[in-house]
């Protein structure tokens, strides 16, 4: 057998060391990658009852992809946004107004029809509309897949009153678009109630009995809406999205349509995502990436100057 120089055989140990230093770190990192975090958003994070009392809106760093810990690595996991139409003076005797806030219960819309003046509209079921869309998006720290979602819903979303109140909850894509076109909720004179899903991954809320004597001088509350409580999960045989789908995010939709008489007084108008519960994957930060591409340099370097 022929025998290798000592400066060859050191050569190729060398060689072999860094190759495989190589090699353990991609392995790690790829093990880290593919790990799951078990997060319920709303209670662990945002809402009080999680130890925390978040101000919405806004982005957050939750989760850690170097260590799969709850903790901050310096990628955004979670953003929430909320976009309002139809505030302010509707010309029969309301200001509307809307907020987002987080309470113990956990992301809660509420929308005030409030009277200018005292005495109540002016002219019955006048149909104005106040829309508020919540959107909780997934950032590049975290990859949530459809069948990930263990949990997501609402708590108020089509309750008795003396004006209507219509909820829709939707998976998004990564495009953060839903999986099917949004519904649309004609006025309540008009409209027939779904009461259910509307394509893949959306629900809707909004039962017409939710409020009565609609059109008189005063209307009445009917009975809770049957999805005025809803939980919902991603995977396929509940939302209809195909197992392994990767999502943007998710969004509620609430809407309060003013169908009072002139005798009905004030009132206001709450839904509340109560959970998002999810088994997610953190994504790695650059450093661990760069961290990598400078080992496979020093071993490439070592090479060239053998």
């Amino acid at each position: 057998m022929k025998t290798l120089p000592r400066s060859h055989a050191a050569f190729l140990s060398a060689t072999k060391m860094r190759f495989t230093l190589v090699l353990v770190v991609m392995t790690s990192i790829t093990s880290i990658a593919s790990a799951t975090i078990t997060l319920d958003f709303i209670d662990d994070f945002l809402s009080p009852s999680g130890g925390t009392n978040q101000t919405v809106p806004g982005s957050y760093d939750v989760v850690n992809g170097n260590d799969q810990s709850i903790s901050p690595d310096g990628i955004i996991d979670f953003t929430v946004t909320s976009m309002t139409t139809g505030l302010g003076d509707d010309g029969n005797n309301v200001e509307w107004d809307a907020t987002m806030d987080v309470n113990g219960t956990g992301l809660r819309s509420s929308i005030d029809p409030s009277f200018i003046d005292p005495g109540g509209v002016t002219s019955n079921a006048a149909g104005h509309r106040v829309t508020q869309m919540i959107q909780i998006d997934f950032g590049p720290g975290i990859e949530v897949f459809s069948e990930g979602v263990k949990s997501f819903g609402w708590s108020s979303g089509n309750t008795a009153g003396v004006v209507w109140e219509v909820s829709i909850l939707e998976y998004l894509d990564v495009n953060g678009n839903p999986f099917s076109p949004t519904p649309t909720i004609d006025p309540y004179a008009t409209h027939s109630a779904i009461n259910g899903m509307s394509g893949t991954g959306t629900w809707v809320a909004d039962d017409l009995a939710a409020v009565t004597m609609v059109g008189s001088d005063l209307t009445a509350a009917g009975a809770n809406g049957p999805l005025n409580s809803l939980n919902t999960d991603g995977t396929p045989g509940t939302s209809g999205i195909a197992s392994g789908t990767l999502l943007g995010g998710v969004k509620l939709t609430h809407i309060i349509e003013d169908v009072r008489g002139v005798n009905n007084g004030d009132t206001v108008f709450t839904n509340t995502i109560n959970e998002l519960n999810l088994n997610l994957k953190a994504t790695v930060p650059e450093p661990g990436n760069g961290v990598l591409l400078g080992l496979a340099m020093w071993a490439l370097i070592g090479l060239r100057r053998r």
